[in-house]
């Protein structure tokens, strides 16, 4: 339909043809501040909002997982096309600390184990102890940045969002 008089209508997409670490989860998306939907992975939202400023922000609904958020100037009967996508920056640094603290555990890969019991506990312990750094270092690319967390936003040009909205369904 059309945008209400005085209002600017956003949509945010995130796009199903791109590998995404969050895919079995929603962004937690936020307009100036304050809760406005979930997400999906292959989804689409769309909000009117007031001209004038806006901030739009895409979380995860995990500790420690940051948000990124930008800025952006609203037109009054205007439609603005986003995108939320993985960051690069963050899945590097999940991949690095997880490589980092692995290689540096003793043993690593080399222990020779008595049983599939010692094995299943050894590489389960493993798996933990480097997940863990993954987070950390994930929190610690992050951390003091206005974009930060598994997320980035970034415009898009009408033509490709409608392209991408034909395949995408709403989100709620």
């Amino acid at each position: 339909g059309a945008v209400p008089a005085g209002q600017t209508r956003i949509v945010v997409l995130r796009r199903n043809d791109v590998y995404d670490d969050y895919g079995g989860y929603p962004a937690s998306i936020l307009l100036d501040g304050t809760s406005a939907g979930r997400l999906a992975y292959g989804g689409f939202l769309i909000f009117d909002h007031p001209a004038g400023e806006v901030k739009l922000g895409a979380s995860a609904n995990r500790p420690a997982g940051g948000t990124c958020e930008i800025t952006l100037q609203a037109e009054p009967d205007r439609t603005l096309y986003l995108v939320v996508a993985p960051r690069r920056q963050h899945v590097a640094a999940g991949l690095l600390g997880s490589a980092a603290v692995a290689a540096a555990l003793p043993g690593f890969g080399s222990a020779v184990y008595a049983s599939a019991a010692e094995v299943l506990a050894r590489t389960s312990a493993e798996a933990v102890v480097s997940a863990a750094g993954g987070v950390a270092a994930q929190a610690a690319e992050g951390h003091g940045k206005t974009c930060a967390g598994p997320f980035g936003i970034a415009m898009l040009d009408e033509s490709d969002a409608l392209t991408y909205l034909r395949t995408l369904r709403q989100s709620d």
